[in-house]
Protein backbone atom coordinates (compact mmCIF):
# COMPACT_ATOMS: atom_id res chain seq x y z
CA UNK A 1 0.00 0.00 0.00
CA UNK A 2 2.12 3.24 -1.28
CA UNK A 3 0.62 6.74 -0.78
CA UNK A 4 -3.10 5.93 0.28
CA UNK A 5 -5.04 9.81 0.90
CA UNK A 6 -7.28 9.70 3.59
CA UNK A 7 -9.05 13.23 3.78
CA UNK A 8 -10.95 15.25 6.00
CA UNK A 9 -12.63 17.13 4.18
CA UNK A 10 -11.83 20.48 5.44
CA UNK A 11 -9.89 19.91 7.81
CA UNK A 12 -6.72 17.52 7.39
CA UNK A 13 -5.58 14.60 4.75
CA UNK A 14 -3.14 11.93 5.38
CA UNK A 15 -0.60 10.20 2.94
CA UNK A 16 -0.09 6.70 4.49
CA UNK A 17 2.36 3.93 3.08
CA UNK A 18 2.55 0.47 4.22
CA UNK A 19 5.44 -1.66 2.71
CA UNK A 20 7.28 -4.55 3.34
CA UNK A 21 5.02 -6.09 4.75
CA UNK A 22 5.36 -9.79 5.47
CA UNK A 23 4.28 -12.73 6.97
CA UNK A 24 6.19 -15.06 9.06
CA UNK A 25 6.02 -18.79 10.51
CA UNK A 26 2.07 -19.14 10.15
CA UNK A 27 0.74 -22.20 11.46
CA UNK A 28 -2.67 -23.68 12.61
CA UNK A 29 -2.88 -26.01 15.66
CA UNK A 30 -3.95 -29.61 14.17
CA UNK A 31 -5.30 -30.82 17.61
CA UNK A 32 -8.53 -29.29 16.55
CA UNK A 33 -11.40 -30.69 18.85
CA UNK A 34 -14.92 -30.31 18.12
CA UNK A 35 -15.11 -26.19 19.56
CA UNK A 36 -12.35 -25.62 16.99
CA UNK A 37 -13.04 -27.40 14.02
CA UNK A 38 -13.48 -25.03 11.28
CA UNK A 39 -17.66 -25.57 10.25
CA UNK A 40 -19.89 -27.04 13.01
CA UNK A 41 -23.71 -27.50 12.22
CA UNK A 42 -25.39 -27.14 15.30
CA UNK A 43 -29.75 -28.14 14.98
CA UNK A 44 -31.40 -26.78 11.56
CA UNK A 45 -30.99 -23.07 12.08
CA UNK A 46 -27.30 -22.52 13.70
CA UNK A 47 -23.89 -22.90 11.86
CA UNK A 48 -20.37 -21.77 13.72
CA UNK A 49 -17.33 -21.08 11.40
CA UNK A 50 -14.00 -21.33 14.16
CA UNK A 51 -10.73 -20.37 12.58
CA UNK A 52 -8.26 -21.42 15.92
CA UNK A 53 -4.66 -21.49 17.39
CA UNK A 54 -3.29 -19.71 14.35
CA UNK A 55 0.35 -18.78 15.29
CA UNK A 56 2.31 -16.48 13.64
CA UNK A 57 3.99 -12.76 12.83
CA UNK A 58 2.97 -9.87 10.59
CA UNK A 59 5.59 -7.21 10.31
CA UNK A 60 6.30 -4.19 7.77
CA UNK A 61 7.18 -0.61 8.14
CA UNK A 62 4.83 2.46 7.99
CA UNK A 63 5.36 5.97 7.39
CA UNK A 64 2.36 8.97 7.40
CA UNK A 65 1.93 12.73 6.68
CA UNK A 66 -0.84 15.48 7.14
CA UNK A 67 -1.21 17.99 4.72
CA UNK A 68 -1.32 20.60 6.57
CA UNK A 69 2.08 19.38 7.66
CA UNK A 70 1.35 18.86 11.45
CA UNK A 71 1.53 15.29 12.07
CA UNK A 72 4.26 12.75 10.80
CA UNK A 73 5.81 9.56 11.82
CA UNK A 74 7.81 6.80 10.50
CA UNK A 75 7.77 3.33 12.31
CA UNK A 76 7.72 -0.35 11.77
CA UNK A 77 4.79 -2.64 13.02
CA UNK A 78 4.95 -5.99 14.61
CA UNK A 79 2.34 -8.14 15.49
CA UNK A 80 3.48 -11.80 17.09
CA UNK A 81 0.83 -14.25 17.75
CA UNK A 82 1.14 -17.58 20.09
CA UNK A 83 -2.68 -18.41 19.61
CA UNK A 84 -5.12 -16.23 18.08
CA UNK A 85 -8.65 -17.51 16.84
CA UNK A 86 -11.77 -16.23 15.31
CA UNK A 87 -15.32 -17.34 15.45
CA UNK A 88 -18.19 -16.80 13.98
CA UNK A 89 -21.79 -17.88 14.52
CA UNK A 90 -24.47 -17.70 11.80
CA UNK A 91 -28.46 -18.10 12.28
CA UNK A 92 -30.68 -19.09 9.57
CA UNK A 93 -34.85 -18.31 10.78
CA UNK A 94 -37.64 -18.27 8.03
CA UNK A 95 -41.12 -18.29 8.08
CA UNK A 96 -43.22 -20.80 5.93
CA UNK A 97 -44.07 -18.65 3.02
CA UNK A 98 -41.73 -15.97 3.78
CA UNK A 99 -37.80 -15.48 2.89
Amino acid sequence: MDDVIFDIQDLISFNISLDGVGITNLAINETLTDDTRFINLYGEDKIRMTIANFTGGISGQYSYVSDPPILADIGDINFNSESFGLVIDGHNYYEDGHL
